[in-house]
Order: C-alpha cells, then sequence, then structure tokens
C-alpha cells in the first residue's frame, strides 16, 4: 500500500502527511523518509516532506516497484490526480487522503508565508515569496473548488477538512488509521499524536511540519477587511459554497 497523501497549498498538508507517516510507522509500516535514502528516490521526492509534485505515469511506476516488493509508506503533493494515478489507484497498488481548507484562510496564510519569506531573503520554487498582495493570495486560491472534486471523485480517496483536523485531531487521525487498515486503537492514534497536540513541539518542529497553532479556523475574519471578504465572495461564492464554507 502507497498512500499519496494530496492538499491543497497552505491547508496543512505537511502537517496531516507528517502525522499519516508516524502512523504508518506505528503500524509496523515503513518510514517514507527511509525508504527515499534506501532507493535513492531523492530526485523524486523532493524536500523534507517528500513531495513527490505531478504524479506523471512514469514516476507512479517506480513508486509501483516498491509496492511490489510489500513497501507501505506516504508520499505528498499538491497536484491533481492523473490518469496513472486513477488507473493504479483501481489495481489496488495507492490510497488517497486529500487536505483542504477554508479558500479564505489559505488567503491569509499565503500572505503570511509570503511576508515572512521576504523578510528572510528566502525564495522558494513554490513561489510563496512573490505572494505580496490580498489579489496574489486570491489568485493562488482560484482553483480551490476544481481541485476538491477531482480528490473526492477518486475512489479509494479519504477527504479531510483542515478545519476538523484542527478541532478533532485525534478521532480524525483515527478515522484515517481506520480507513488504512492500519489497525491501531484510539489510545495508540493519540500516543503516536501526542508530539503534535504539545505547542511547543510544534514550534520546534514548524520546518518540518509548516504548522503553527496560530493558523487558527477563521482568522480571515480577523485579519481581512470587509471589503476583502466581500471580494472572497464575489470570486469564490460557488466555491464556497460547494466546499461547505457557506449555508
Amino acid at each position: 500500500m502507497i498512500v499519496i497523501s494530496a492538499g491543497a497549498f497552505r491547508a496543512g498538508s505537511a502537517w496531516y502527511f507528517n502525522m499519516t507517516n508516524d502512523l504508518l510507522i506505528a503500524a509496523g509500516k515503513h518510514d517514507v523518509r527511509q525508504i527515499r535514502d534506501q532507493y535513492h528516490l531523492h530526485n523524486i521526492m523532493e524536500g523534507p516532506n517528500c513531495n513527490i509534485g505531478v504524479m506523471f505515469y512514469q514516476k507512479l511506476l517506480r513508486f509501483s516497484s516498491l509496492h511490489l516488493r510489500r513497501k507501505s509508506f506516504v508520499v505528498k503533493t499538491h497536484a491533481n490526480p492523473t490518469r496513472g494515478l486513477r488507473v493504479l489507484t483501481a489495481l489496488g497498488v495507492f490510497q488517497s487522503t486529500y487536505i483542504y481548507r477554508d479558500p479564505r484562510d489559505r488567503i491569509v496564510s499565503l500572505l503570511d508565508i509570503g511576508k515572512a519569506l521576504r523578510e528572510k531573503g528566502v525564495g522558494q520554487r513554490s513561489g510563496f515569496d512573490k505572494v505580496q498582495t490580498f489579489e496574489d493570495a486570491l489568485y493562488w486560491v482560484r482553483g480551490a473548488r476544481k481541485q476538491y472534486d477531482l480528490w473526492r471523485q477518486l475512489p479509494s480517496t479519504l477527504v479531510m477538512r483542515f478545519e476538523d483536523l484542527t478541532l478533532h485531531t485525534v478521532p480524525e487521525m483515527k478515522r484515517l488509521s481506520d480507513f488504512l487498515g492500519l489497525g491501531l486503537t484510539y489510545e495508540q492514534v493519540q500516543s503516536v499524536l501526542q508530539k503534535y497536540l504539545n505547542e511547543q513541539v510544534l514550534v520546534t518542529e514548524q520546518s518540518r511540519t509548516h504548522y503553527r497553532r496560530g493558523n487558527k479556523v477563521g482568522r480571515f475574519k480577523e485579519v481581512l477587511t470587509p471589503e476583502q471578504i466581500e471580494r472572497c465572495h464575489d470570486y469564490l461564492d460557488d466555491d464556497l459554497r460547494a466546499m461547505g464554507y457557506l449555508g
């Protein structure tokens, strides 16, 4: 079993990926970083969170060979599902998860990370340092509903809301454990996740998890102006309704 941990940008995807990796290890599966080192996969698993980017068929076939060797691990992506992933999912090679978040809170998070990177003089291949204005961030979340729909329509995919994961971390990760058939009890899941529930550890590990308690649910109401919130609704109304963020 190979798990594709997908997520929208700035939706807690790195946090979710790392917790997934730890649950797999606790269930006797493989640590993806050890898999990457052992099989020399740094060219297709980039960065501390093993991001595989767009899931081209040739790339997926390399993972399929590990599946045949009975290796079970998780990798991360922000990309949409591909035809190759659909085919190999139908063959039982892959299972997927997808985490999404209120686009309005993603806008605030994008503005935060863009400012932080510019102040540090650090650029990224992702281009977050180029996000300087509200309109820049609004452009980044323009495809929220499309990606959400594509992952929801992919069989063998567990869809997770950032808001639910934040407010009910252990129950939601127990749901993930059950979905993946890991056989972990609620108490075991809670034990594995304890370091993520400790704010001090989150601060010291933020370079890996990219998660901070400050990214609270509904923060856009405190940060965006009424005019910007209205602009969000003008631009994203259908997306927000389809994703359950408007009644």
